[in-house]
């Protein structure tokens, strides 16, 4: 039997405090666990309690090595979103997203559809995390490989122990550049720098209603038809909470699928010493060290910074820096002077207001081409 032997579930950056500040995060930790802990027991004698759930959040990987990420949680009821439903319903839907139980020592048992591979195993940490990376024994074929996980054992009695599918994405051999992609004001309208503005959208919308920016289906399209197939990754501040609205959204959308990589929030989870966005690029580059990528992010989160530093830290690999501005009047002019300084050979930036400028100048690289039209699978296959 196979074990995982990742001391750190979702693949994280050692985290980084002071011994203060460590002492009263581990004593809060404590605190909290034991409160779940004890309303869980309660939930089970009082026989209220919900049945496990696995969530799937997918994963990445070339035709030796694979890595899949996921989640057992106690099942909500859910209700599938639609353009008709109100913020009430929403509101409903994403309370239930943000107030889950995460289930901890979780024995799962994953099988790779297609390959001849032993059962793999994982459990799942304290937040009810998993991660598996495995080196395979037989080369993957690129596309999108099927993954089937099921619960073996669980820390307390439960009625059914669930399943669930999910896939692991393999860049084809072909591709001549990946894309990296942030998600908040690059893709989505999200007003990171309106709080409460985001609040509210993220609390009364769904993936059928939020919006997205003009020309970005059109941009992504290209790029992934410039591309040959060119991969893409979503690498997000976001927290895995929001998969399912993230992923639902991409696919609405009609924006090329791909590997979502979000964030663990959590009140007492100390602050990693790698921000999650630049361990992510910088694992991504190195999983794929022949593939250059381009870098498309927004002003509002300090991308450029980023991606600056990732160009710098792999000379060569990052041709193009795309950054939809959507601060402040009076923040635009460093952020341009920024962009024209201190810039990598060979790695252009752009700063742009409308999509338009994004897509002439990749044309102008010879990164898009027009895509033909139904080259991707219809909205609500996720």
């Amino acid at each position: 039997m196979r074990r995982s032997a990742e001391p750190n579930p979702l693949g994280l950056p050692p985290r980084s405090h002071d011994a203060g500040e460590g002492a009263w995060r581990d004593r809060l930790y404590r605190l909290s666990r034991d409160f779940a802990d004890v309303r869980r027991n309660i939930k089970r004698r009082l026989g209220i309690l919900a049945p496990l759930r696995i969530a799937m959040y997918g994963g990445y990987g070339t035709a030796s090595e694979i890595v899949l990420r996921g989640r057992v949680l106690e099942a909500r009821e859910g209700v599938e979103p639609s353009l008709e439903d109100g913020p009430l319903l929403n509101f409903k839907r994403a309370f239930w997203q943000f107030e889950s139980d995460e289930v901890a020592n979780v024995e799962l048992a994953i099988e790779l559809v297609g390959l001849s591979e032993p059962a793999l195993h994982v459990i799942t940490d304290d937040f009810g995390y998993f991660l598996l990376r495995h080196r395979l024994e037989q080369p993957a074929p690129s596309g999108w490989l099927g993954t089937r996980a099921r619960v073996t054992s669980a820390p307390y009695p439960v009625a059914e122990l669930p399943s669930a599918e999910g896939r692991v994405f393999i860049p084809s051999a072909a591709a001549r550049f990946g894309v990296i992609s942030d998600i908040d004001d690059t893709i989505l309208q999200s007003y990171v720098q309106n709080r409460l503005r985001l609040v509210y959208l993220t609390l009364a919308g769904n993936p059928l209603t939020r919006s997205s920016f003009e020309g970005t289906t059109e941009l992504y399209r290209g790029l992934r038809e410039g591309g040959c197939g060119a991969p893409f990754f979503y690498v997000s501040k976001s927290m895995w909470n929001l998969f399912p609205l993230l992923e639902g959204f991409i696919a609405h959308q009609r924006l090329p699928r791909g590997p979502l990589l979000l964030r663990q929030v959590g009140l007492f989870v100390p602050r990693p010493s790698v921000p999650h966005k630049a361990f992510a690029i910088r694992e991504l580059l190195e999983t794929y060290p022949d593939l250059p990528f381009l870098l498309i992010g927004d002003s509002g989160e300090h991308d450029l910074n980023l991606y600056l530093e990732a160009a710098r830290q792999f000379p060569g690999r990052v041709p193009a820096i795309l950054i939809r501005n959507v601060s402040p009047l009076q923040a635009r002019e460093s952020l341009q002077r920024m962009a024209e300084q201190d810039v990598p050979p060979g790695c252009r930036v752009l700063v742009f207001e409308e999509t338009q400028q994004a897509i002439d100048l990749c044309a102008e690289l010879g990164f898009w081409r027009p895509a033909p039209p139904k080259t991707l699978p219809p909205p609500r296959d996720v």
